[in-house]
């Protein structure tokens, strides 16, 4: 993967529509993508001083904060909203590079806004996959 801005690591949130369409999230600051494995511990009474583990299930997190102002395009934002409050998973895109790699997932959506002051709305969520996960081949 050559050279990327961090400007090109975006979360796209899914409008649920039969023929879904993705928006960018407004106001994006930081987004972090996170990929873990679990592990699963194999250690036996002879493994000597150090345990031994194998690879187990994988998850990927992505939290994403910024800042948006409600008269921009907020629909991205209002759908990760009601997506947490109503316990519900939402399909969303990471894109990673300006190639248009990215991980796509539906995801288990926590966070929310805070209103510091009057000129934009604060927003901050971590999403976390619900199942499987479409991953970029490099």
């Amino acid at each position: 993967m050559a050279k990327e801005d961090g400007a090109n690591v975006l979360l796209k949130v899914g409008d649920g529509g039969t023929s879904e369409t993705f928006t960018t999230l407004a106001g994006q600051l930081n987004t972090q993508l996170q990929i873990e494995t679990d592990e699963i511990d194999h250690t036996a009474k002879d493994s000597g001083d150090f345990g031994e583990y194998a690879p187990g299930r994988m998850r990927v997190t992505v939290t994403c904060s910024g800042r948006t102002k409600w008269n921009d395009s907020v629909a991205a934002l209002e759908n990760l909203l009601t997506a947490a409050q109503n316990s519900a998973a939402i399909n969303v895109e990471c894109h990673v590079n300006s190639d248009g790699d990215k991980y796509a997932f539906s995801a288990i959506v926590s966070g929310g806004i805070t209103g510091q002051d009057k000129e934009s709305t604060q927003y901050d969520f971590t999403l976390r996959n619900a199942g499987t996960v479409t991953v970029p081949t490099y």
